[in-house]
Order: structure tokens, then sequence, then C-alpha cells
């Protein structure tokens, strides 16, 4: 039995080879994905306990470092280190660069990762600790003298080593840019005996909680110690550095478990029909042995041997070469995102698991066209009139209407199908798996451009955005705003904290002046007054559904800069993609009894010299900068879109290979007894055709509207709290999706049809007596 099977797997090779290299592609992506992702939060979780990283960080008001002590003392907490974060500025080969500097009263909670000279010191003296990427962008080593600029006091401290932190794995700049300018910007550790000018005042508390108290906890335990003085309690999920990395791992996770689901689907398709084919095309041989007394549970297993021998090795060869190969391009791609100090890829205990299902699936789909076959006795076996779908050309019965209006063929091919309702099941399910996956392949990149396009093109709508520098005065404010023209929108974005009756999440906030370039819509693509409304405010779409917000409802709003929380009433939801977060105008703002301080001015034309060198302006960005930073991150996504294309196409082929000719294989006495009627090979090539189109046509109604479904879904995973994708795939595309279906379905039939001139008609047409 076992040099049967092992010959039969030679013979069949090719069938049996599409089972192969679907298996291969599923664990080959889902294992890739899985790696790189499982890579990224493995050497993560070891730096955060190396540095004893914070479980939550509390922001307050600017207050004496006796918080801390009160902090020290809740409920549930372990340890809580006080710090002063400020933001310093520093001149280097004459150009500005920023350092957020973050003073650290104590050194037990999130210690800083020292790769190049002294530990960390809160007492010595005129001593910094700098960013690593940083410093070696700007040429700064240990030793050196660097001077920083507090509140416009220029103080010269010593280099005394170079550090990485957990806290600031996502770190991009102080006003949180998309992509990281390691040469402008940068994080470093030092203490107040070094900045004597900050004296004894915090704005954030890190806090590590006792084992089995969550977040929620915490957040609980702070708020009733430090009342209104705690402004915001950010679990390491809310704190932006650290929850972009937490959103790209867990984006990773999702795509690979969306992507073999639907793979394992098309496996199991692809199983059942290869086997299928093999059943019929060996019924001699089973007739045969089934006489001789072997038993049907044998000869199922032996069945189930061919989907193991054909998804065993693959399946492992999927598994390693995918984090090896897709693995490793997709840390590549994602350095220059995140400050991670080590990478590289590690195979998930999920990757074995999908490995066994995988086989066990094959192996279960192989035993129904096997148990099919079995139960039959060996005299019907031999007598291949009793196959499943496939017996005599049994006249259809004449309606002389009906065949005045439809060719012959179709009466054929309609009837053909209606006595094989499973077999045409899962063809059509197979078309359904190709729509879905071309449509997915065009969709994804569309959607994600399309999202880029619609922040920067028709949200934001400025030529120029000038970012102020911290600490300017109205005066420096007037005198910028005289040289600029007078449709100069101003715009200031907070960090902000925002709470519900139910919910409570870190954000931010974009107070606007009237103007022409900032401009937001709703669900219907209708614009929405921001700018001039004045009786409240509007909530970006992603953030009101985190926390359960609609139209009318009222939000308490709190930050740092304010003295107090704020009612706000929600006018309406914008659909905006990015920054997720509350909008509002200025006037709105004023009226709430709060000061508008603008962070940036948006103008359409050039900067002139005089604004752009003026000591209050820190950088002057164009909309097509900031579109092409946001659409590095989307590169990021590249390769696996790429991929993703390029194994539509190969599952697509061989899916609809391994149907048509599962097809052709049921078929083949009816085309011998056609060709001995005398049919011409091209009367019998159009019948197959237009069999695959009828397929096509059933599975291209159902496979579009669950593409749109896969797509929105698949799109989704690339969402954060930062910003919402929304999907995208125009007609042409949806409409272009399935005609590249339809010809490779077409391709492959006419492929099949050449089978038909070689086909023995003697033995084709042979009985068993």
């Amino acid at each position: 039995m076992l040099k049967k099977i092992l010959r039969d797997c030679r013979t069949n090779a090719m069938s049996l080879s599409a089972i192969a290299v679907l298996v291969f592609l599923t664990l080959f992506v889902f294992s890739g994905l899985l790696s790189a992702a499982h890579g990224m939060s493995y050497e993560f979780e070891q730096w955060s306990m190396q540095t004893n990283l914070a479980d939550a960080w509390v922001s307050v008001r600017s207050a004496g470092a006796t918080l801390t002590d009160e902090v020290n003392n809740a409920k549930h907490v372990s340890h809580a280190d006080g710090s002063l974060i400020v933001t310093a500025s520093m001149k280097r080969s004459g150009a500005n660069k920023l350092l957020t500097v973050n003073l650290k009263d104590s050194n037990e909670v999130s210690r800083p990762l020292v790769n190049d000279g002294e530990q960390f010191d809160t007492k010595k003296k005129n001593s910094i600790w700098i960013d690593k990427n940083f410093a070696d962008a700007n040429h700064i080593s240990t030793g050196d003298t660097v001077t920083i600029n507090v509140n416009k006091s220029p103080i010269a401290l010593t280099v005394r080593g170079l550090i990485a932190s957990p806290e600031y794995i996502g770190y991009t700049s102080p006003m949180n840019d998309m992509v990281a300018n390691h040469d402008r910007y940068g994080y470093a550790y030092t203490n107040r005996a070094s900045l004597p000018v900050t004296l004894d005042r915090i704005n954030s508390i890190a806090v590590k909680a006792e084992p089995g108290c969550d977040t929620g906890c915490i957040a609980r335990s702070v708020r009733d110690t430090l009342g209104n003085a705690a402004v915001s309690v950010q679990g390491r999920d809310a704190k932006t550095e650290i929850s972009k990395f937490q959103a790209k791992t867990a984006s990773m996770y999702r795509m690979s478990y969306m992507f073999s689901t639907l793979m394992i689907v098309l496996v199991t398709l692809t199983t059942i029909t290869t086997i299928s084919r093999l059943v019929n095309s060996q019924r001699s041989s089973l007739g045969l042995m089934r006489a001789l007394g072997i038993s049907r549970s044998a000869l199922i297993f032996g069945y189930q041997i061919y989907a193991i021998i054909a998804t065993l090795p693959s399946a492992l060869l999927g598994l390693f070469l995918g984090p090896a190969l897709l693995g490793r391009l997709f840390l590549d791609k994602q350095r220059f995102l995140f400050n991670l100090p080590h990478w590289q890829v590690r195979i998930d205990n999920a990757s074995w698991l999908m490995m066994l299902g995988i086989i066990i699936v094959s192996s279960i789909a192989s035993i129904i066209p096997a148990f099919r076959i079995t139960r039959l006795t060996p005299a019907m076996i031999l007598d291949t009139n009793t196959m499943r779908g496939v017996g005599t050309m049994r006249s259809t019965p004449r309606n002389p209407r009906r065949d005045s209006q439809q060719h012959w063929q179709w009466h054929w091919i309609m009837r053909d199908k209606s006595r094989s309702m499973v077999k045409e099941g899962i063809s059509v399910v197979a078309i359904i798996g190709a729509t879905v996956l071309v449509m997915a392949s065009f969709g994804v990149r569309l959607s994600l451009t399309a999202t880029n396009d619609m922040t920067y093109g028709d949200v934001f709508r400025y030529g120029r955005q000038i970012q102020l520098a911290n600490g300017y005065t109205d005066t420096d404010y007037d005198t910028i705003m005289s040289g600029l023209p007078d449709n100069a929108q101003s715009l200031e974005q907070l960090p902000i904290t925002v709470t519900t009756a139910h919910h409570e999440q870190s954000s931010v906030m974009s107070i606007a002046t009237p103007g022409i370039f900032l401009t937001a819509r709703d669900d219907k693509r209708e614009s929405m007054p921001i700018t001039t409304q004045t009786d409240g405010a509007y909530i970006s779409e992603g953030l009101s559904k985190a926390l359960g917000v609609t139209s009318g409802d009222t939000i308490s709003v709190d930050s740092a800069s304010m003295s107090e929380p704020v009612i706000m009433t929600v006018i309406d939801i914008v659909r905006v993609s990015s920054p997720q977060g509350i909008y509002l105008s200025s006037a709105y703002w004023k009226n709430l009894g709060e000061t508008f301080h603008p962070t940036s001015i948006m103008v359409n034309g050039r900067v002139p010299s005089s604004v752009d060198n003026h000591p209050a302006v820190q950088r002057v960005d164009s909309l097509a900068w900031d579109k092409a930073q946001a659409n590095k991150v989307l590169d990021t996504f590249q390769s696996i879109l790429t991929l993703l294309m390029v194994f539509a196409v190969l599952l697509e082929w061989f899916i609809l290979y391994s149907i048509g000719t599962l097809n052709y294989t049921e078929r083949y006495r009816e085309y011998a007894t056609m060709r001995v009627l005398g049919f011409h090979i091209k009367e019998i090539r159009s019948i197959m055709l237009k069999d695959s189109f009828v397929t096509w046509i059933l599975g291209t109604t159902l496979g579009i509207p669950l593409g749109i479904g896969f797509l929105n879904a698949y799109v989704s995973v690339a969402d954060s709290k930062d910003a919402q994708f929304f999907a995208y795939l125009p007609t042409p595309y949806i409409a272009l999706s399935a005609l590249f279906v339809l010809c490779n379905m077409l391709i492959i039939e006419l492929v099949i049809a050449k089978r038909i001139a070689n086909i023995d008609l003697s033995s084709a047409l042979k009985s068993v007596e």
C-alpha cells in the first residue's frame, strides 16, 4: 500500500503541487508576519523588564515634587518617580535642534539603557545623557560638551552617556511628527543638579504598579489620591510613543490571521478538488482493491497520506522561510519608525499551531471524496457511470419555445451544473476567494494612498505651515502675523485627555481661527463649519467610537496647560484620518474661558524670509513634505502589499487550474462521446468556456460584496488611536478585479481544453461487464 501511495504521489506530483503551493504560501505569509511581530514584541518586553519600564504615566499640572510622595503612598503603587519634562533647543552645525529633556528625581522606574558611557546619575552635576540616534546623527560623543537652551537660558553640559529608552520607542519630535528625524529631534535625561533653573517642579510621574493591578486600577488609585491635580493617567497602550509601537505589532498580528483564515478555506477547497480528481482517476484500482478485501478505512487512510505528503514538507518550508525572508524584510521596513535597540525575528508558537491545523484540515478534507467513493460496492466503483455528476448524456426534454430562445449548449451546461451542486458550489467559492484576493490587492494600496491624499489635500490645504517655538510672546506672534497674508490661519494643537461617563482616552485637540486651510467633512462628504462654530466642538469618527460618543453628547477635556477641565458639547462627528481628536474654533475655545495660544500658522504661498528667520519660528514645513512623511509610513506596508498581489495571482492560478482539471476529469467521458458523435473540438471548447463563464458570474456576484467587506476589515488593521484609514476601491478597479479573474479562468480553460484532442476514445467509453 505504501509503495502504491509513493508511486501515485510521483505520478500525480503536479496535482498535489497545487495543495503544496497553497500551504507553503499560507505558512510563509503567516509565520513571516507573525515572527516579525513576535520578535518586536519580545525585544520590547525584554527591554522593558531590563529598564523597569513604568506601567502608567501621570500627567500633572506643574506642581511641587511632594506629589510624587503622595503617589508613592497610594494604594496598588509599587514605586513612583517624578520628573519635569521640558523642551530644549540646541545649535549644532548652524541649525536649530530640539531635545525633549527629562529631569528625573529618581532612577527606580523607567531607567534609560546606557549604550555608551556612564550609568545615569540623578546627583551628578553638569551632566546630560543623550538619545544615541540623535547623537550619532549630530556627531556627538561621550565626553563632549553641549549647550542647550531652556527658557532662553543657555546651559553647558557634559555628555556622560548615549542612551535608549523604551519610553521613547516611537519618539519622533516634540510636535509628534509621523516620521522620526534624528538629525533635528531627540530626547535626553538629566537631573536637577544640572538644570537648577527648573527649581522643584514636576509635570509627570512614572508609576510602577503592584502585581495584578492594571491601568484602570492605577488610574482610580491615583485620581483618588491627587484629585484634580492629575490631568491624565496613561497606560502603555495610551502613551503616544509606546502605543505607536504596540499598534504596529497588533496590526501585523491581525493582518497575518486575516490572510491565513482566507487561505485555509482555499486550501480546504483545493484539497477536496485535488483528491476528488485522484479518486476519479483511480476508480479501477480502487474497485479491484475493494474486491480483494482491502478495508474502506485503509483506503481512506491512504488518501489522508496523500494530503499529509502534500502539506507537511511545504508547511515546514513555509514555516522556516517565512521568518527568514518575509519576517526580516518587514523588520527592515520598521527600523526608521521605532527606536528599538535589537531587531530579530522569533517564530511564534501560533505558527506551529497553524501548521498543525492546516495539516489536520487538509487530512480531514481528503476524507470527503474518499469516503464518498469507498462506500460503494466494488462493481459500482468500477462502473464509471456511477461517478458523481457524470453519466450518459441523457437528453433534455424538448421545449420548442425554449429551444428557439436558447442554444442547446446552454441547456447542456445548466443540466450538468444541476447534477453536481456540491462541486459547482466549490467552484463558485474558489471564484469568490480569487475575487476577494485580487480586490484586496488593489484596494489596500489604493485605500492607504487615498486616505493620505484626503488628509493632505482635503482636510489640510495649506501651502506652508509655520511651526512656532515654545515660549514665544504675544509680540512675537503679532510680528509674525504682520508679515503674512491676510488669509493666514492659526492653529493650536494640544495633547488632551477626553473623559466621558464610562471612558477616558488621550487624544489631540485642534483649535483653529476661521480660514480656508483646514476643512473637515461628515460621512456624506459635506463640509463642516469647524472653524466658525461657536456653540460646540466636533469629534473625529475613530475617537467617537472609542468613547461611545455621538452628536449632542457632552465630554470633559483636560490638558496640562489648562487650570481645570472644561465641558464641551459635541456638535457632530467628522470623518478625518489624522489627527484623531477634537476640532473646534478659536472663538468657542475663548468662550470657554481659555487662552488661544497657536502652535502653528498655515499660509498658501511662500513664507517671507523675515518670518522664516524670526527667533519664534521653529521651522517651516510644506504640505508636500508632510505628505511625503506620511507616505513613508505607508511604504512600510508596500512590500507586504506587493507580495499579496503576487500571491493573489499564484493562488488564483492554482485554485482555478485545480477546479478546471477536476471538471475535465469528471466529464472526459462525455467529451469523448461528443467527439464520437461528430462534435468539433472547438464546439466542445466553447461549452467548456461557457461553463466557466456561468461559474464566474455566480462567483463574482457574491465575491464583489464579500471583497468589499474583506477590504474594509483588512484596511482597518492599520487603524490606531491617532489615525483612521478608510477603504477605497473605485468601480473601475472592482471591474478590473473581476475581469482579471475571468481572463485567468478562460486562459486556464483553454489550456485544459487542449487535452480533448488527446482523449483515447476507446478506453474512455469502455464499460465494465
